[in-house]
């Protein structure tokens, strides 16, 4: 059931999106990423595990259910750079170890950066819901946050409405991947969210 590796992932989005033909682009994760230009890795401090990901796969514009892997629709690296400006989200929170890479119902979705003591570490910045913005960490490195994404979605869609088997299918995944009580927490939680929207 649960989908572990990077392989199952894109096989599962392809299949995911077969009905839909139009949404094929949005939706699927393909290799031949368009790389990250070594000046804007250096200006941004993007970590090793960030940028092997972004390098191998096309990220710009692809969504995995309601995590989109890009900050926009623009090109990867225009995408980054406005997300990372000095009036965005993330520097209006005031942690300059953070930098958004992608987003989840319009909060920042941000890797720690090289120069962080957990560089590579996932986070979500969660700036709508709270009146003190509040961040979560939610997965060791960008990899490990697709795959949650991925299982997450899956999970959702096949087990709507059903609390004990969803939270069982996703606590299965965050054990393989030695998720954090922290991040476990992240994951269920949102899903209990989704089951009930």
């Amino acid at each position: 059931m649960v989908l572990k590796t990077m392989s199952e992932v894109q096989q599962y989005l392809l299949e995911s999106v077969v009905d839909v033909p139009e949404m094929a682009w949005a939706g699927t994760l393909i290799g031949g990423g368009e790389g990250i230009a070594p000046e804007l890795c250096a200006k941004l401090k993007l970590p090793d595990s960030y940028v092997d990901v972004a390098t191998e796969f096309r990220l710009a514009g692809v969504s995995i259910g309601l995590f989109n892997l890009s900050p926009s629709m623009r090109t990867l690296e225009e995408g980054l750079l406005e997300e990372n400006a000095n009036d965005s989200l993330v520097r209006q929170f005031g942690d300059t170890t953070l930098v958004a890479v992608g987003c989840y119902e319009s909060n920042p979705i941000c890797v720690a950066s090289a120069a962080s003591e957990h560089a590579g570490r996932v986070y979500f910045l969660d700036v709508m819901t709270a009146v003190h913005w509040k961040i979560f960490d939610v997965a060791d490195d960008f990899e490990r946050f697709i795959i949650l994404a991925a299982n997450f979605f899956k999970i959702s869609d096949v087990y709507a409405g059903n609390r004990p088997a969803a939270q069982t299918a996703m606590t299965e995944i965050c054990d393989f991947l030695h998720c954090s009580d922290e991040q476990v927490s992240f994951w269920n939680q949102e899903l209990m969210v989704s089951l009930f929207d």
